[in-house]
């Protein structure tokens, strides 16, 4: 029997989404992240497949910053190429910002410059909205990737600013990116999440 979680759906009406484990039916569970559920002679048990591992203090590897940086990069760029196929175009959303810059300058370290093609978006809703704009071209250019640099008109309803901002863009994306193409976007802690 499907019956409605009143929690669930206060928390929809509220907040524009469900908080986990919640969903929108009573006695169903979104699973917790880097789980999985195994169902075995009538039995259900949940099961931690990933999980992050520190070690103890005395067991650390020390390294310089330097090479602490270059570690760091490697697995950015081992990530991207995890994400990569050849045989589809590459697109990359290019904000001007730090984190879509560095995504987009190791994505070129991954897969040809020429094989990308960078999105900028221009909102309007910033007086530096021209000026990252241009930083973005330039960036493009020193690295030899094409740039699609399209300029929206945001409308605010209901969800919000930020949530028109977000549609404005993505518009752009789904008019850009061909089915089964790859899309890079880079967010920071401080990003809203994007659904």
């Amino acid at each position: 029997q499907r019956d409605v979680n009143a929690q669930a759906l206060e928390d929809l009406l509220t907040f524009g989404f469900i908080l986990s484990p919640k969903t929108l039916f009573k006695n169903i569970h979104v699973l917790a992240p880097g789980h999985f559920l195994v169902y075995r002679h009538g039995k259900v048990t949940e099961k931690k497949y990933w999980d992050l591992s520190f070690p103890e203090k005395h067991q650390r590897q020390k390294h310089s910053e330097d090479t602490w940086a270059e570690k760091l990069c490697e697995k950015f760029k081992e990530v991207i190429s995890m994400h990569m196929r050849s045989d589809v175009p590459v697109g990359s959303h290019l904000s001007g910002g730090l984190d879509s810059s560095v995504l987009l300058s190791l994505a070129c370290q991954v897969v040809a410059a020429e094989k990308i093609t960078a999105v900028h978006v221009n909102h309007g809703l910033s007086p530096n909205a021209e000026h990252w704009q241009q930083q973005s071209a330039e960036f493009c250019r020193s690295l030899g990737v094409r740039l699609h640099s399209e300029s929206v008109t945001v409308h605010e309803v209901g969800g919000g600013l930020e949530s028109a901002a977000r549609d404005a863009r993505y518009q752009v994306f789904e008019k850009l990116i061909v089915e089964e193409g790859i899309l890079l976007l880079g967010h920071h802690a401080d990003d809203q999440v994007e659904t």
